[in-house]
């Protein structure tokens, strides 16, 4: 199914929107998920109240609170950086190859030598091999660079390739898409 996926990014505060619609031949509606960050604290929120663009997320109920990470630097594949485990070249670029382990997980990440911008990413869990490779990168100011196109394998098989159709940057975002409720007034679960 076709998956949408937004992110807002402004200092420390980001916000990433997730859509995948579903046949109109089924009863189910599009599936979505919303995860919010002020900067501080990260909430994620799935379902019903999830599927409205948009949502200030003040007046939405909350699923189980989580603590999940800032997506951008675990896309970029810097997040629990362990070592250096030599160089290879993708495509044009000369890589350094990254890794990392969890307690069940092997991460790999090959990033470009000259902009640190990340080509391709590996994660081995569960006897399962994940491979992202990431191409035709847009620059954006600051130096930083965005994937057009990201293929998605799963065991060498592949599973999913996504196109980024649009890329804004300093049209300003209102404070509303980065608003996480008081958990008090709400009465739900703080997050972790």
């Amino acid at each position: 199914h076709p998956v949408t996926t937004v992110i807002y990014y402004a200092d420390r505060r980001w916000r990433s929107e997730e859509r995948a619609a579903v046949p109109k031949k089924t009863q189910e509606d599009d599936q979505a998920e919303v995860t919010v960050c002020d900067g501080q604290r990260t909430w994620f929120l799935s379902g019903e109240r999830a599927r409205h663009p948009g949502i200030n997320l003040e007046s939405a109920t909350f699923g189980t609170a989580a603590h999940v990470p800032n997506p951008l630097p675990g896309l970029l594949g810097y997040e629990g950086l362990v070592g250096f485990h030599g160089e290879e070249r993708i495509g044009d670029r000369d890589c350094w190859i990254l890794r990392w382990k969890g307690s069940e997980t092997d991460y790999r990440a090959w990033v470009d030598q000259s902009s640190f911008t990340c080509v391709k990413s590996e994660v081995r869990t569960w006897g399962t091999t994940l491979v992202c490779v990431f191409s035709e990168f847009e620059s954006l100011p600051d130096g930083f660079e965005i994937p057009r196109q990201i293929e998605k394998f799963v065991n060498g098989d592949r599973a999913m390739l996504v196109r980024v159709v649009g890329v804004e940057t300093g049209t300003g975002l209102p404070d509303h898409l980065f608003a996480v409720p008081d958990s008090k007034a709400d009465g739900k679960t703080q997050p972790r």
